[in-house]
C-alpha cells in the first residue's frame, strides 16, 4: 500500500522572520522544502492550505466561464467581444498565480520572494483587465470619446506597471522597515483600482442623484463593498491580531482576504457582463470599436513589462551584498528531538557547518542549554570560517533574548572549545573506611579489593527480597583501607590538584559521608599526621617558594578578579599595613602556634616539577562556612563591641563573669560576636564567589595554617549523641594562587591584565548527614541537621540531574539556587575544572542504612562527567629569561670585581671621569710654607706636564682606538648587512613555507572542525536511536511479561474451568444415570402392573378359576425395584427379603445416625436401619471423625396433619484446620397416612362375587393404605418418584 508522509510543521519561533506572519503562531512549513514538500502540503493543514485552495477552485471556475464565452461568441466577427475576452483572461491567470505562489513560497528565502513577485504581477494584469472592460462596457455615455476616454487605458498600463515595480519593491524593505513595507504595497494596489474605477464612482454618484433603476447598479455596489472591505483586512490582519494563535489554520485574515477579493471579483465580471449586454448598441454608436491591440495587445505588452521587472528585482535579489544576505540567520531545533544543528540565511537555504558565514540568531524558543551550545559551537569551532567581525556575535528577536545573548558573548577567561569537542572526565570518587572502634564489635563494610567494597546487613537486619540477607558491592576510582596513611591518600586524590592550580587550572574536593565518618580527620588531619589541607599547602610553598612576589604586588579586587601593582604601590602598601596598630597580615617571624605546629611539621617535601620559572606567584587564602544555609567568613575581623553581648562558639550569649558557657566548655579568650552572612554572586566569567570575603596574601605555609587555624576555632561545632566534635556547617577553604610572567629583562612582572592567571583550589569539609531519631537532636540542633541534611539533598539532587542530562541529552534544570553549597560551586560542575570527592565510611553496623545511601550517592556522582580544563595561553616571552638576566648580573658584578671597580655593596654608578682620574700620577703637595721654596712649584708643574702627556697620549690611544673600532663597525656593518640580506632572503623562503604550512594547517584545522562536527551530530543521533532503542526494549520486555501474565493467568483459568467442567460432568452423569434408572423403574413397574392387569382380565375371561390369583408381594415389588435403580434386571421375581426394615443404600459404610431426642416414635412397620451406624443425640466432631457418612433424622407435621420424617444424608469430608465438614447429597422422605379410600361399589345382582374380590382389590388405588416417597437432590419431585404400597385386605 503506498502511503505519503506529510511535510512536518513548525512553529513561529523555528522559522526566520521574513516567513513569519503577524499574528499566525502554528503551521508553518519547513523554509527549504522541497517541491514534493509544497505539493503535499496543498494537502495538509497548514496556515497556508485555505490560502492555496480559496484562489485555485475560483481559477478553476473562471476558466470554465471563459471557455463557455469562446464557445458561445464568434471571437473573429465580434470585435466587441474582446476586451471581455481580455478580462475573463486576467481574471483567471491572477488567482491562479496567487495559489501557485502561496504553494511554493517555502522553498527558499529567493523562491517565496520571486513567487510574490509573479503574484503581484498577475495582479497589476488584473487591473489593466478590469481598465480594459470598463474603458468598453462601463464608461459613462458622457464621458465616452472624451480626451480622459482616450487617456484612460494607456495610463492604466502606466499604473499596472508602476504597481508591479513599487510591489515588489516593497519586499526588499521588509524587515527593517515593515510598516513603510506594508503601507508601500497597499498604495501599489489601491491606487491603480481606484483610478480604474473612477468612471463606476461617477456613474455611481449619478444613479445616487438621478434614482436610476438599472439592474447593474446593485452588483456594482457589492463589487466596491467587497473591494473595500478586502482593503481593509489587508492593512489591519484581524481577526488574529486580536487573538493570535487562535486563527493560524482557519479564518485568518488572508484567507478573508482572498474570499472578499474573489467575491469582488465575481460581482465585478457579473456586472460588466450585463453592461455588455445592456449597453451594446448604444456604446457601439457612440464609441468605435477596440481594436486588437488596444485589448489583447496591451495585456501582452503589460505582461512583457512586468516580466522585465520581476527579472530585474530578482537580480537584485540574488546580487545583494553577502553582508544583507547574513543579517538573519536562525539555528533551529525541532520541538522533540534535537536536529543536527543547521543554519539558515536570509535564502532560506540550509547550511551546515562548513557553509556558515554568517551572524548566529537565537530565537526566544530556544532553551538556555540550546543556546549555550549554539553560541559557543559558533564562536570557537567557526573561528575560523566567520568573518572577524561577525564571530561571537548574536541578533536577537527581542530585548530579553538580547540582554542575555549579550551576557553570554562575553569574552571567557580562556577560550573555550565547542560543546562537541570538549573533552571531559568523570568526577573521581574515592572511598576510604574508618578504622573500628574498641567498643564496635560488628561492621557492615569489608574492603574486596583496592577498587571495590562491599556492603552486608547486620546481625537482625533483613532487606526485602525473600526475607534473605543482600551483600552489595560499589566500586570506586580507589578504596583506601583502615591502614592507609595520609601521605598515601595525598599523593592519589591531592597531589595531582594542586599540579593543576600552580598550572593555572581550577580544582575542587570535598568529603561526604555520615557523621562521624573522618572526614574532618581526613581534611585536616590530628597532631603529627597532617591531613590533605597542610599537605597541599606546603607542597604549593615547596614548588613556588623561590618565585614568590613580594606582597600586594598581586591585589584582588571586589569582583573576584587580581591586579598587578607596581613595585613602588607595593612598597607604600606594605609600609601602611606595618604602621597599622593591628596588621591583618599574618606575620611569618612569629612563633608557630604548639596547638597545630604538628600538623604542618610535613616532612615529605613534596612539590610540582616543571614549575614557569619566568612567572611570579602569590597565594591567596580564605575560608568560609556554610550555616543553616548562610554563609558567613570565618576570617572576618570583628571589633570587640563592649556594649553588644558575646557570643560562643555554640551561639548563646555568655552572661558576665561566667566561667562556662552554656555548651559546657571553657570560655576562650577569642569567643565572637556571630558575622554577618554573605551573598554569592557571579563574576564576568561566570565564576560564583562570596562578596567581601577576606582574603589572605600567606608567604609560607605556617602563615597559610595560622589563618586556617583561627578560622577552624570559630566554625560550629557540638556535641551529640554520635560525634563528641560533629560540624554543625560546611565549611569551604580556598586557596586562590595569582601568577603572571615576568617581562623580557626578567626583571619586573607585566602588568597586562590579560597575562595574569587566577587558578583557585577549593577544599570542602561536608557537614555528615545524621538522623534525628539517632541523634536525639532537639532546638538549636534539630534545626542544624536539618538545613544539613537539606543541603545535602540538593547537591544530589543536582548531581542526579546533570547525570540525567549527559546521558540522555534532555536539558532540564539543575537546581543550582536551592542551596548555597550547590550554587557556590556551580561553576566547577557546569564549566571547566577537576572535581574529586572522598566518600568516608564508618563500618560499624549501626550506621549501615546511612552507608548505603552514601555508596548510591557516590556510585550515581561517578557517571557526571565535567568539562577538563584548559592550558594557560603561552605569553610569547623567551623562556628562561629571570635566570638570564640574573646570570647577567651576576657575571657584570664579578668582571668589576675583579678589575677593583665596584663588587656588590658599592656603588657602581661611576663617570668615565672618575676612572680617568685614578690612572693619572698623583698630585704632589702644593702647600707653600716658605717664600724662598723652589720645590714645590717646579715639582707640581713637572707632575702637571706628566699628566698632561699622560693625557694626550690616552688622547692619541682613543682617538687610534676610535678609528679602529669606527673602522670594526663599518666592517660589521657591511658584514651584517650582506647577512641581513641572506637572512632576509631565508626568511623570506621559511616565511612562504610556513604560510603555505598554515594554509594548509588551517585546510586540515577547518577539515577537522568539520568531521569532528559531523561526529558530534552522528553521536547525538547515534544516542537519540539508542535511547529510543533503550525505550522500545522495556516497552517490549513491560509486554512480554504482561502478555505471559496474562498466558499464566489464562492457563490457570482454563485449568480451573476444565476442573469445573470435569466436576460438573461427572455430577450430571451421576445425575443422569439416577434419572434414567429411576425412570426405567416407573416404566418397568407401570408395565408389571399392565402385564399383571393383562393376566387376570384373560384369566377371568378364558380361564375362570374360582380360586383368586396369588397377589405378588409389594415388598418383592420395592425391592425389585430397588436392586433395578442402581442396575436394571430383567429378572422379574428377586429373590425374597427381609420385610420388616427398609434397607438403605449405604449399607456396607460407616454412619452417624443422628437422631434428635425430639423426636416422636412413628411405630411403622417399615423403618430406616443403618447398619455399622453410631447413634447419637447431638451430632459432635469426635463422631464424625470416625465414620465417612451421616444421616439426620427429621420430624415436621404435614399439611394434611400426618407426621413426616426426612431422612437427610451427606458426606464427611476433613477440612484444612483439623476438624470436620458435611456435605448433603441425598433426602429421603418417609410418611405415614390413615386409610381414608372408598370401596369399590359391586353389582347389586352378585353381592359377593368372588372373581371381583382381586380386581377391585387391584383396581381400587383410592383404598391404599401407605405410600412411601423416596427423594434425592436434583430433581423437582424425586429422580426415584416410587409407590410402594400393602394391598388393602378385606375383612370375610
Amino acid at each position: 500500500m503506498l502511503s505519503l508522509k506529510l511535510p512536518r510543521l513548525l512553529n513561529i519561533n523555528q522559522v526566520p522572520k521574513v516567513f513569519r506572519e503577524q499574528g499566525i503562531v502554528f503551521g508553518y512549513r519547513h523554509p527549504r522544502s522541497s517541491a514534493a514538500d509544497c505539493l503535499l502540503s496543498v494537502f495538509q493543514m497548514t496556515n497556508e492550505t485555505l490560502n492555496i485552495w480559496t484562489h485555485f477552485v475560483p481559477a478553476c471556475y473562471f476558466l470554465g466561464k471563459l471557455l463557455a464565452l469562446l464557445y458561445a461568441l464568434d471571437l473573429c466577427n465580434d470585435v466587441y467581444a474582446w476586451p471581455l475576452l481580455a478580462y475573463m483572461s486576467t481574471c483567471c491567470i491572477y488567482p491562479f498565480m496567487s495559489s501557485c505562489a502561496h504553494t511554493f513560497s517555502t522553498m527558499s528565502t529567493q523562491a517565496r520572494h520571486i513567487c510574490y513577485f509573479f503574484d503581484y504581477g498577475s495582479l497589476s494584469i488584473y487591473s489593466l483587465g478590469s481598465a480594459v472592460a470598463y474603458s468598453a462596457y462601463v464608461f459613462p455615455e458622457e464621458w465616452v470619446d472624451s480626451t480622459f476616454h482616450r487617456c484612460y487605458v494607456p495610463t492604466a498600463v502606466f499604473n499596472a506597471v508602476l504597481s508591479t515595480g513599487l510591489s515588489c519593491y516593497s519586499r526588499f524593505p521588509e524587515l527593517e522597515q515593515p510598516r513603510f513595507s506594508k503601507v508601500l504595497r497597499t498604495l501599489a494596489f489601491a491606487y491603480p483600482y481606484l483610478f480604474d474605477s473612477i468612471p463606476l464612482f461617477y456613474r455611481l454618484y449619478l444613479c445616487a442623484e438621478d434614482s436610476c433603476t438599472e439592474g447593474v447598479i446593485p452588483i456594482h455596489i457589492q463589487h466596491v463593498v467587497f473591494a473595500f472591505l478586502t482593503c481593509f483586512i489587508f492593512t489591519t490582519h484581524l481577526p488574529e491580531r486580536l487573538a493570535p494563535g487562535h486563527f493560524d489554520y482557519i479564518g485568518h485574515s488572508h484567507q478573508v482576504f482572498h474570499v472578499c477579493g474573489i467575491a469582488g471579483t465575481y460581482f465585478q465580471m457579473e456586472a460588466i457582463m450585463m453592461d455588455m449586454a445592456s449597453r451594446h448598441e448604444r456604446l457601439r454608436a457612440s464609441f468605435p470599436l477596440p481594436t486588437l491591440s488596444q485589448t489583447v495587445g496591451l495585456i501582452g505588452v503589460c505582461l512583457v513589462i512586468n516580466l522585465v521587472i520581476i527579472g530585474a528585482f530578482s537580480k537584485a535579489l540574488y546580487s545583494t551584498p553577502e553582508s544583507s544576505k547574513r543579517e538573519k540567520t536562525t539555528c533551529w531545533c525541532s520541538e522533540d528531538k534535537w536536529m543536527p544543528l543547521v543554519v539558515l540565511n536570509t535564502n532560506g537555504e540550509i547550511a551546515y557547518a562548513e557553509e556558515v558565514t554568517g551572524v548566529l540568531v537565537t530565537e526566544r524558543a530556544l532553551s538556555a542549554a540550546v543556546y549555550e551550545l549554539c553560541g559557543f559551537f559558533f564562536n570557537y569551532a567557526f573561528s575560523e570560517l566567520l568573518p572577524e567581525h561577525a564571530s561571537g556575535q548574536f541578533v536577537e528577536l527581542n530585548s530579553t533574548a538580547a540582554v542575555a545573548g549579550e551576557s553570554r558573548a562575553r569574552t571567557p577567561r580562556r577560550p573555550k572549545a565547542a560543546p562537541g569537542n570538549v573533552l571531559k572526565d568523570p568526577v573521581g570518587v574515592y572511598c576510604r573506611v574508618r578504622p573500628l572502634g574498641e567498643q564496635d564489635a560488628e561492621r557492615c563494610v569489608e574492603v574486596v579489593s583496592d577498587t571495590t567494597v562491599q556492603l552486608h546487613p547486620p546481625d537482625g537486619y533483613r532487606v526485602f527480597r525473600n526475607g534473605e540477607y543482600k551483600e552489595t558491592q560499589y566500586t570506586f576510582k580507589e578504596v583506601f583501607g583502615t591502614l592507609v596513611t595520609q601521605k598515601q591518600l595525598f599523593d592519589v586524590v591531592a597531589k595531582p590538584l594542586v599540579e593543576d592550580l600552580i598550572r593555572g587550572k581550577n580544582g575542587l574536593l570535598f568529603t561526604y559521608g555520615v557523621t562521624g565518618s573522618g572526614k574532618t580527620h581526613t581534611m585536616t588531619g590530628s597532631p603529627g599526621d597532617g591531613g590533605l589541607l597542610p599537605r597541599c599547602l606546603d607542597m604549593i610553598f615547596n614548588s613556588i617558594g623561590p618565585f614568590q612576589a613580594k606582597r600586594f604586588v598581586f591585589k584582588l579586587d571586589d569582583k573576584n578578579g587580581v591586579d598587578v601593582q607596581c613595585e613602588v604601590d607595593a612598597l607604600l602598601e606594605r609600609q601602611r599595613r606595618e604602621a597599622m596598630p593591628v596588621q591583618k597580615t599574618p606575620c611569618g617571624k612569629r612563633q608557630i602556634d604548639p596547638e597545630f605546629a604538628d600538623m604542618i611539621n610535613v616532612q615529605d617535601h613534596c612539590k610540582v616539577e616543571e614549575v614557569d620559572e619566568d612567572s611570579v606567584y602569590s597565594v591567596f587564602v580564605s575560608y568560609i562556612e556554610i550555616y543553616n544555609n548562610y554563609i558567613y567568613d570565618l576570617l572576618e575581623e570583628i571589633p570587640y563591641d563592649p556594649i553588644k553581648p558575646k557570643w560562643n562558639s555554640c551561639n548563646t550569649p555568655m552572661r558576665k563573669g561566667d566561667k562556662w558557657n552554656s555548651c559546657s566548655t571553657p570560655v576562650r579568650i577569642d569567643d565572637f560576636i556571630p558575622p554577618q552572612s554573605r551573598v554569592l554572586r557571579e563574576d564576568q566569567n561566570r565564576n560564583m564567589y562570596v562578596i567581601g570575603c577576606t582574603e589572605v596574601e600567606v608567604k609560607s605555609t605556617d602563615e597559610a595554617f595560622e589563618v586556617f587555624w583561627k578560622g577552624q576555632k570559630r566554625r560550629r561545632i557540638a556535641n551529640t549523641q554520635l560525634n563528641r566534635e560533629s560540624s554543625r556547617s560546611h565549611s569551604v577553604f580556598m586557596i586562590k594562587l595569582a601568577q603572571a610572567p615576568l617581562d623580557a629583562d626578567g626583571d619586573n612582572v607585566l602588568q597586562e591584565k590579560e597575562q595574569i592567571t587566577l587558578s583557585q583550589l577549593s577544599l570542602v569539609d561536608l557537614a555528615g548527614s545524621e538522623r534525628t531519631n539517632r541523634t536525639k537532636a532537639e532546638g538549636s540542633r534539630l534545626r542544624e541537621a536539618g538545613n544539613i541534611n537539606q543541603s545535602l539533598m540538593t547537591l544530589r539532587t543536582c548531581i542526579e540531574v546533570l547525570r540525567e542530562n549527559q546521558m540522555y541529552g534532555t536539558y532540564k534544570m539543575v537546581p543550582y539556587r536551592d542551596s548555597k553549597l550547590t550554587h557556590l560551586f556551580k561553576n566547577y560542575f557546569d564549566g571547566e575544572g577537576k572535581v574529586r570527592m572522598i566518600v568516608c565510611v564508618n563500618p560499624k553496623a549501626e550506621d549501615y542504612e546511612e552507608s548505603l545511601q552514601v555508596m548510591r550517592f557516590a556510585e550515581m556522582t561517578q557517571e557526571v562527567e565535567v568539562a577538563r580544563p584548559v592550558d594557560k595561553p603561552l605569553c610569547g616571552l623567551t623562556p628562561g629569561r629571570r635566570f638570564k638576566n640574573q646570570a647577567f648580573k651576576d657575571e657584570l658584578s664579578r668582571k668589576l670585581e675583579a678589575r677593583g671597580g665596584p663588587v656588590i655593596g658599592e656603588t657602581e654608578d661611576q663617570s668615565v671621569t672618575e676612572m680617568f682620574l685614578q690612572n693619572f700620577p698623583p698630585l704632589p703637595s702644593c702647600e707653600l710654607l716658605d717664600i724662598n721654596d723652589d720645590q714645590t712649584l717646579p715639582r707640581l708643574i713637572d707632575a702637571l706636564e706628566k699628566r698632561h702627556r699622560a693625557r694626550q697620549m690616552l688622547s692619541e690611544e682613543f682617538a687610534k682606538n676610535a678609528l679602529a673600532f669606527k673602522s670594526m663597525l663599518q666592517e660589521f656593518d657591511t658584514k651584517m648587512v650582506s647577512k641581513e640580506n641572506f637572512a632576509q632572503g631565508k626568511l623570506a623562503e621559511k616565511e612562504k613555507a610556513i604560510a603555505g604550512q598554515k594554509m594548509e594547517i588551517e585546510r586540515l584545522e577547518k577539515k577537522n572542525k568539520t568531521l569532528e562536527y559531523k561526529i558530534d551530530i552522528l553521536e547525538k543521533t547515534a544516542t537519540i536511536y539508542e535511547e529510543e532503542k533503550r525505550t522500545l526494549q522495556q516497552e517490549l520486555e513491560s509486554k512480554s511479561q504482561k502478555l505471559q501474565r496474562q498466558a499464566s493467568d489464562k492457563r490457570r483459568l482454563e485449568a480451573r474451568l476444565q476442573g469445573m467442567v470435569v466436576e460438573t460432568t461427572s455430577k450430571w452423569e451421576k445425575e443422569c444415570e439416577r434419572r434414567v434408572a429411576a425412570k426405567q423403574l416407573e416404566m418397568q413397574n407401570k408395565l408389571w402392573v399392565k402385564d399383571e392387569k393383562l393376566k387376570q382380565l384373560k384369566a377371568i375371561v378364558t380361564e375362570p378359576k374360582p380360586e383368586k390369583p396369588e397377589r405378588p408381594s409389594r415388598e418383592k415389588d420395592r425391592e425389585k425395584g430397588l436392586q433395578r435403580s442402581v442396575s436394571p434386571s430383567p429378572v422379574p421375581n428377586p429373590p425374597p427379603v427381609r420385610l420388616r426394615h427398609r434397607r438403605s443404600r449405604s449399607a456396607g459404610e460407616r454412619w452417624v445416625d443422628h437422631k434428635p431426642s425430639s423426636n416422636v416414635p412413628t411405630e411403622t412397620v417399615m423403618q430406616p436401619h443403618v447398619p455399622n451406624a453410631i447413634t447419637v443425640a447431638t451430632a459432635s466432631e469426635k463422631a464424625l471423625a470416625k465414620c465417612d457418612k451421616y444421616m439426620l433424622t427429621h420430624q415436621e407435621l404435614a399439611s394434611d396433619g400426618e407426621i413426616e420424617t426426612k431422612l437427610i444424608k451427606g458426606d464427611v469430608f476433613k477440612t484444612r484446620g483439623g476438624g470436620q465438614a458435611v456435605q448433603f447429597t441425598d433426602i429421603e422422605t418417609l410418611k405415614q397416612e390413615s386409610p381414608t379410600g372408598r370401596k369399590r361399589r359391586s353389582s347389586q345382582s352378585s353381592p359377593n362375587p368372588p372373581e371381583d374380590g382381586a380386581e377391585s382389590e387391584w383396581t381400587d388405588v383410592e383404598t391404599r393404605c401407605s405410600v412411601a416417597v423416596e427423594m434425592r437432590a436434583g430433581s423437582n419431585l424425586g429422580p426415584g418418584y416410587q409407590h410402594h404400597a400393602q394391598p388393602k385386605r378385606r375383612k370375610p
